[in-house]
C-alpha cells in the first residue's frame, strides 16, 4: 500500500518531459503558465525522489452471520450493561424467558467492492409471542405465531443480528434447536435492515416489545 508502480512512474515522467499539457497552458492561459510550470516541476521532482516507507495495508473486517435460518434461539432477560439495569429491575419479565427464530440471512455491500466476492451478512429473527418461567418444548412452540411489530403495522416484530459471536455469547443467545427443513425466507425478509440489535440494550429493546404487546392485550404470558 502506498508504492508508485514502476510503469506508472515511467509513462509520468515520459508525459512531463514531452511537455505537451505545459505547451498548452503557454498559449491558452499566459497568466497561469509559470504556476502551472512551477507545479509540474514539483511533481517531475516528487516523482524522482524516494518513495515513503511501506504501509500496511489494513486487515478487511467482514461480518458474518452467527446462525443458520431454522435455528431456534432463546433468550433469558437479563440486564448485561448499566444501560438496562434499571429497565430489567423494574420489569415483571426479568429473568423470563422468550424464543427467536433465525428466519432469513441478509448481505450487504462493504464500500465499492463487488458484492459478489465481498459482502457482510446478518441474522434476521422473529420473536415468538411467548415468554415464560421455564424454557418450553417443542409440542408448544410449533403453535406459537411471531410477536406483531409495534412500529409496523400488520406486521412481525423483526430484530437484525449484526454482532459478532463474542457479542451474542455476551447477550445470552442460545441455540435451541435448528431446523433445516424451515421454510425460505421471502425476498422481504432478506431484504429487513432496520431494527439492528445493540448488544448494550438488548434486553430494553425485548421489553419494549413484549410491554406493548401486552397493552394491546394480545400477549401470550405464560408467566402468570
Amino acid at each position: 500500500y502506498g508504492r508508485l508502480h514502476p510503469k506508472v512512474k515511467k509513462e509520468a515522467l515520459r508525459y512531463l518531459k514531452l511537455g505537451t499539457n505545459l505547451e498548452r497552458w503557454k498559449e491558452e492561459n499566459p497568466k497561469l503558465f509559470p504556476k502551472r510550470k512551477k507545479v509540474l516541476e514539483e511533481l517531475k521532482k516528487r516523482l524522482e525522489s524516494p518513495m515513503p516507507p511501506e504501509k500496511k495495508v489494513g486487515k478487511l473486517k467482514i461480518f458474518k452471520a452467527n446462525w443458520n435460518v431454522g435455528d431456534l434461539l432463546l433468550y433469558q432477560i437479563h440486564s448485561t450493561t448499566e444501560y438496562e439495569f434499571d429497565d430489567v429491575e423494574r420489569s415483571k419479565w426479568k429473568q423470563k424467558y422468550v424464543l427467536f427464530r433465525v428466519v432469513a440471512i441478509t448481505r450487504s455491500n462493504i464500500g465499492s467492492l463487488p458484492m459478489k466476492e465481498y459482502y457482510h451478512s446478518s441474522n434476521v429473527l422473529k420473536m415468538y409471542n411467548w415468554v415464560g418461567d421455564k424454557i418450553p418444548s417443542k409440542k408448544e412452540w410449533e403453535h406459537w405465531d411471531f410477536l406483531p411489530s409495534r412500529m409496523h403495522e400488520n406486521e412481525p416484530v423483526y430484530f437484525i443480528d449484526w454482532n459478532s459471536k463474542r457479542e451474542d455469547k455476551k447477550i445470552g443467545l442460545e441455540l435451541l434447536e435448528s431446523d433445516s427443513s424451515y421454510p425460505q425466507p421471502s425476498e422481504k425478509e432478506q431484504e429487513i435492515v432496520n431494527y439492528c440489535i445493540n448488544p448494550n440494550i438488548f434486553a430494553c429493546m425485548v421489553l419494549k416489545e413484549l410491554k406493548y404487546a401486552d397493552q394491546m392485550g394480545i400477549l401470550n404470558d405464560q408467566t402468570k
